[in-house]
């Protein structure tokens, strides 16, 4: 009797875990990320201010470091990434707002502007006056107007696989013409996505076409507000931007393409640009190693008393 014990405990335990993996893929999701979490050192957080609720990943000690997601990302964006940092950092990963745990509020407008200063909000109410600023995508056109709005707030600016600026290349945030479909149109993009597409598991592919779907007309509501809002495109006003900056790019990113990298250098007084060649739109999750490697050299050569 006490050897079929733990027998059966490893026999339900297993049961679950396919039932689990299979039938509630949320759940095995949020349990990966949880584990990420801790591998990373980061707490999850709420906080309220006036009537926003921020979530928002923190952890660590030492130089303030904002990372920012992309359009239809979430605070997960940059964990893996800040896992493999030798130098630690008091990091915060927000949701933002729109986007994530954080409230669908209709009555909010998600212009890129109103996400620097709802940003803002959130970093004057933890006590942080300059910071280090890292966005992917979405993430870097709002940490870059955040360097143009507010020098003050942002030490040195990276940005990978940067939105914001128009170039030869289709519109900005335009129109999503339906939400993934099946497994066709999710391969499809995760091949604009990733320079190699990642290994997921079936039931995780279909709990993403499901998010799609559930979220199709919020996000194009989003995509509409941004180009109709402030600080929509940047050509005119990047010039602007005097901190140490780093634009990384994929060479093989079909989202926002690498013909907008060197613009990006152009435009940005004295910026450094790296495009690798085995990437796409997102090297946080594609290469997270290599990119906090990426980072932490880049900040290791700006001075925490530098200011913008």
């Amino acid at each position: 009797m006490k050897k079929t014990l733990p027998i059966l405990a490893l026999a339900l335990a297993t049961l679950y875990g396919s039932y689990v993996y299979f039938y509630q893929p949320r759940i095995a999701m949020k349990a990966l990320y949880r584990f990420y979490l801790i591998q990373a050192g980061l707490e999850s957080k709420t906080l309220k201010i006036g009537d926003e609720e921020f979530h928002y990943y923190e952890g660590g000690t030492g130089r303030d470091l904002i990372l920012v997601h992309g359009f239809g990302d979430s605070k997960a964006s940059f964990v893996q990434t800040v896992a493999h940092f030798k130098t630690r950092y008091h990091v915060i990963l927000p949701d933002v707002p729109g986007f994530g745990d954080s409230p669908k509020l209709p009555t909010r407008n998600h212009s890129i502007h109103s996400q620097v200063e709802r940003l803002k909000a959130l970093t004057d109410a933890l006590g942080i006056r300059t910071a280090d600023w890292v966005g992917n995508s979405m993430g870097g056109h709002i940490s870059a107007a955040m360097a143009i709005h507010h020098p003050e707030m942002v030490r040195s600016l990276v940005v990978l696989c940067p939105a914001g600026l128009r170039v030869d290349d289709p519109v900005p945030y335009r129109e999503a013409l339906h939400p993934l479909r099946n497994s066709e149109d999710f391969d499809l993009y995760m091949k604009q996505v990733f320079f190699r597409k990642p290994w997921i598991p079936t039931p995780f592919e279909k709990e993403f076409i499901r998010n799609s779907q559930a979220s199709f007309e919020w996000n194009n509501r989003i995509r509409s507000e941004i180009r109709n809002g402030d600080d929509y495109l940047l050509n005119g006003v990047l010039s602007r931007i005097r901190c140490p900056t780093l634009i990384l790019w994929g060479k093989a990113d079909d989202i926002v393409r690498v013909v907008h990298a060197p613009e990006w250098n152009r435009l940005i007084p004295g910026s450094k640009l790296m495009i690798e060649d085995d990437s796409g739109h997102s090297p946080q999750y594609e290469n997270p190693k290599r990119t906090a490697g990426h980072i932490e050299s880049f900040l290791s050569s700006v001075s925490p008393k530098s200011s913008g």
